[in-house]
């Protein structure tokens, strides 16, 4: 095991957080959410869980960052891309935000597992401190809708930003199930079609565009 140095600059904390959200979703790659400890995420480090300790009190707190880093890089990507194309109909408004959408598949990965696991497990002190960034964060997407999506209220704006983050939490791990899944579904004699994420997720879009404006 390699020699332990606490960051102490503000740099080097930003470094050593970077690695740590590095390491966890390494293993959120390969192993499910509820199987990733801090102890297997200070072992990919290589330095001790009492280590870990010094910067971060749970696994869930890690994602908490993940979240609002994938976020961050999804709104910038997202006002991006509405400045250079300029869509105009619902339908290109839809099927530009579901493009982006599709390009940061980690963000809904992760927002499908924020409510029912990673929020419940961290203090509320920290809660609140992630929620206020996850609104900062959004605060940008609804200035940038008012000029490129005109007709919507400021309500209208708000609603369409939290519906689509839900229905695309809740649409991922439908599109993205597991060998063994599929394996009973076959035995149980299901001819279930799974999802498209990309198709389901741009024609839920259009329905709430044409529903909102």
């Amino acid at each position: 095991m390699v020699k332990f140095e606490r960051a102490r600059s503000r740099e080097h904390k930003e470094e050593r957080r970077e690695e740590i959200m590095q390491a966890a979703l390494e293993l959120l790659e390969t192993r499910d959410y509820e199987k990733i400890t801090l102890a297997a995420i200070a072992e990919k480090l290589s330095f001790t869980r009492a280590n870990l300790y010094k910067y971060v009190s749970s696994k869930d707190e890690i994602f908490l960052w993940i979240t609002l880093r994938e976020l961050s890089l999804w709104v910038e990507d997202l006002k991006t891309a509405f400045e250079r194309e300029n869509p105009a109909t619902n339908r290109e408004i839809a099927s530009l935000w579901g493009l982006v959408l599709m390009d940061h598949i980690r963000v809904i990965k992760l927002f499908s597992l924020l409510y029912s696991l990673i929020e419940r497990n961290v203090s509320v002190e920290k809660l609140a401190e992630f929620k206020g960034e996850l609104f900062s964060l959004l605060t940008p997407l609804a200035g940038m809708m008012d000029r490129h999506i005109p007709g919507l209220s400021e309500r209208g704006r708000w609603d369409f930003l939290n519906m689509q983050l839900h229905y695309a939490a809740g649409l991922y791990p439908a599109s993205d199930i597991s060998d063994r899944q599929r394996e009973a579904m076959a035995l149980a004699g299901i001819d279930f079609e799974i999802p498209d994420f990309r198709t389901d997720m741009t024609r839920f879009l259009l329905l709430l565009l044409e529903g909102l404006r």
